[in-house]
C-alpha cells in the first residue's frame, strides 16, 4: 500500500526508461558538432525528449551561441574534433562562466590528456558510434552526477 504519494513519485521517477526520466528535466543542449547529419540527428532525438536545443558547427559558433546567453544551456553536447580546434578549449570558458554546466563529450578519436579536466570536474565522456539509448544513459547519468554535486551528494527526484 502506498502511504505517501511523494515516495511513490520518486519511486517511480527512479524506475522510469532515460527518455522519461531525461524529459521531466527539461534542459536546453547546445550541440556542438561538425558533422551535420549528427547534429541533425541529436537535435531530433533531444527535442523529441521535450529538450530545446540550439547548434553549433565549430567553436567560433559554439562561443557565439553561449556568448549570446550564458544563463541559456544547462547541457553540453561536445565533440572534441571540430574544424577550428579541438571541442575542449572551449572548456575554460565554458567552467569560469557557468561551474554549474554540464558537459557530454562525444567523440570517435580522442586524447585521453585532452578530456581528463572535463571527466576530474565530473563531466562524461561517449564513444563515437554511439546508439541513441547510449546517448540517452550518458546524458542520464551526468544529469545524476553533476546534480549530486550541486546538491551535496543528495539524490532528488526530478
Amino acid at each position: 500500500m502506498i502511504r505517501n504519494m511523494n515516495e511513490f513519485g520518486k519511486r517511480a521517477r527512479e524506475d522510469d526508461p532515460p527518455s522519461v526520466q531525461l524529459r521531466r528535466a527539461r534542459e536546453r543542449a547546445l550541440v556542438v558538432d561538425d558533422e551535420p547529419a549528427i547534429t541533425r540527428w541529436l537535435e531530433r532525438l533531444l527535442r523529441g525528449i521535450g529538450w530545446d536545443v540550439k547548434v553549433a558547427h565549430s567553436l567560433a559558433e559554439a562561443r557565439l551561441r553561449f556568448r549570446e546567453n550564458r544563463e541559456w544551456p544547462t547541457t553540453v553536447v561536445l565533440d572534441m574534433l571540430l574544424p577550428d580546434g579541438q571541442g575542449s578549449e572551449i572548456y575554460p570558458e565554458l567552467k569560469a562562466a557557468r561551474p554549474d554546466l554540464r558537459i557530454l563529450v562525444c567523440s570517435g578519436y580522442v586524447e585521453p590528456a585532452d578530456v581528463a579536466p572535463l571527466l576530474r570536474d565530473g563531466h562524461r565522456f561517449l564513444q563515437k558510434p554511439f546508439r541513441r539509448a547510449d546517448l540517452l544513459q550518458a546524458l542520464l547519468r551526468l544529469h545524476r552526477s553533476r546534480r549530486q554535486e550541486v546538491t551535496g551528494g543528495e539524490t532528488s527526484a526530478g
